[in-house]
């Protein structure tokens, strides 16, 4: 196993980069530092907030019933029910079979920062946010395997249309993609899709809802789905309602901040509405003018009629980016949240935010990152004599190329135009053969680097597409599903442990 600092990995001029360094720039945006000083002094206050804490405890208990959790998971949830335990969430939203291991690597790290939280004499509970009321069918649809030097697709056909995931059913087609992924997985591939086989009624967010609840929970970890928490969350929606725009103006002028400090924008908003109505399943969108609520079609008046129907059902408003955070701040103790880089950035936004609703921002924690590092990803870094660790820093850039021909080959063409020449038969002769062996040379030696060159090739190719597929890191894309057919619930206990440090960590089979 071996470690990188996430500060080599952050890119120079990020925000994320700026914030985990303290930049004076930046001071101020967010409430704590982004290390484990900042993760205490916010632990203190969330311990100290006043919560309907048996409310909230039987609505996520009720949560993961639904999505048949293990006892381990329950545990944890009870344990919020005394006062001072306080939560470390992080979250994703819904990915076709898991999604890609970044989605095990955030659990595990809110874990490891409760594991910290406890060692300092502080209760804590790992929750991991569920967001399958996210509408992004296109990012949800698939994951990558990899088979050797192959990357596999698997994908699913998801209608588009807004339609949440929670209400989105299975696609007709899951039936080939779990067949194909079974295949790719090899004879123990019933171990890794075990709780993944759909059940009557699944929606997508209920069918990877209930696939991490069960591996996740029973690591302790919570998993809470947004309707969960609706009720304890509603004063976000009740604000947004009351003062169209109001949020999105703060984050705004945090955003200018940001800019005027010399980064590249955090976040992207499109319209200044910061909820949807939901309407059988399907998120409806606004734009703020005039202090109200617009439809796309042009329509007013939608923020009163929504205040009505907040009323009366706490499910018709669903949140965004923006207001999902301040909902699960809301609702729960939260001592930190568990970010990616652009998670870190849009995050440093709402401190105003906060300060509007009357709630504390918690602390901001860069997730740990992992590159699972096969044993023919090893096997083929290893003959190209390159670490796996330079090719997860530097992609193909740290993998050699074709090398060039040899400068003898031309110092020996230089060498036989400057003999002398003769008109005698038996020196032209010679002289003439020792021409044509050097071009048999030459040619014998093209042959032998394209030989070599056609194997290096496919090393090459294994190599990134096990390190760094399609440029990017391998967390974000390839599906851990393969490590766990081999390897077991041994697997996710490794891994935890392999992240609790930081960092990035590049886990070997042998490190199983």
């Amino acid at each position: 196993m071996k470690r990188i600092p996430w500060s080599d990995l952050l890119p120079v001029g990020g925000l994320a980069r700026g914030l985990v360094e303290g930049d004076p720039a930046l001071a101020g945006l967010l409430t704590h530092s982004v290390d484990d000083a900042g993760l205490l002094a916010s632990a203190r206050l969330a311990a100290q907030r006043e919560l309907p804490r048996a409310a909230l405890v039987d609505a996520i208990s009720g949560g993961l019933r639904r999505l048949e959790a293990p006892p381990a998971a329950f545990a944890s949830a009870e344990r919020l029910r005394e006062p001072g335990v306080v939560t470390v969430v992080t979250g994703q939203q819904p990915g076709l079979l898991g999604g890609a291991l970044m989605v095990l690597v955030k659990a595990l790290g809110a874990l490891a920062a409760c594991e910290r939280l406890e060692a300092a004499g502080i209760p804590a509970v790992p929750v991991f946010w569920h967001a399958s009321e996210d509408d992004d069918h296109a990012e949800a649809n698939h994951v990558l395997i990899r088979d050797g030097a192959e990357l596999h697709r698997l994908q699913v056909s998801l209608p588009g249309g807004r339609r949440m995931l929670a209400d989105t059913p299975l696609p007709q087609d899951l039936a080939g993609v779990m067949e194909a992924a079974s295949e790719l997985l090899g004879e123990r591939a019933d171990l890794a899709l075990a709780m993944l086989r759909p059940r009557d009624g699944d929606t997508f967010g209920s069918w990877t809802g209930r696939y991490l609840a069960a591996h996740l929970g029973a690591l302790g970890v919570v998993v809470v789905e947004p309707s969960t928490l609706r009720s304890a969350a509603r004063a976000v929606a009740e604000f947004e309602l009351r003062s169209p725009g109001a949020l999105f103006d703060s984050v705004g002028r945090a955003q200018e901040r940001v800019l005027a400090a010399g980064y590249p924008p955090a976040l992207s908003l499109a319209r200044r509405a910061l909820v949807f109505e939901v309407q059988d399943g399907v998120r409806r969108r606004f734009d703020v003018r005039d202090g109200d609520l617009v439809a796309e079609d042009g329509t007013t008046g939608h923020a009163d009629r929504l205040r009505e129907r907040l009323a009366a059902d706490p499910t018709a408003v669903s949140w965004n980016v923006v207001t999902r955070a301040l909902a699960q701040d809301l609702a729960l103790p939260v001592a930190a949240q568990v970010c990616g880089p652009a998670e870190l950035g849009y995050v440093s936004l709402l401190r105003e935010a906060h300060d509007l609703l009357g709630v504390p921002q918690p602390a901001a924690l860069l997730r740990p990152g992992a590159t699972l590092v096969d044993r023919d990803v090893e096997r083929a870094c290893r003959r190209l004599e390159v670490e796996p660790e330079a090719v997860v820093r530097h992609g193909t850039a740290a993998l050699p190329s074709r090398p060039p021909p040899p400068p003898e080959i031309a110092a020996l063409r230089a060498a036989l135009d400057a003999l002398p020449s003769d008109p005698s038969p038996s020196v032209t002769r010679r002289r003439r053969e020792l021409g044509r062996q050097l071009d048999l040379y030459a040619e014998a030696w093209s042959r032998a680097v394209a030989d070599r060159d056609a194997v290096d090739t496919r090393r090459r190719v294994v190599a990134l597409a096990g390190l760094r597929p399609r440029g990017a890191f391998a967390e974000r894309s390839l599906s851990p599903l393969p490590w766990l057919a081999r390897h077991g619930m041994a697997f996710f206990d490794r891994l935890k442990d392999a992240v609790a440090g930081g960092d990035h960590v590049l886990l070997f089979e042998e490190d199983i």
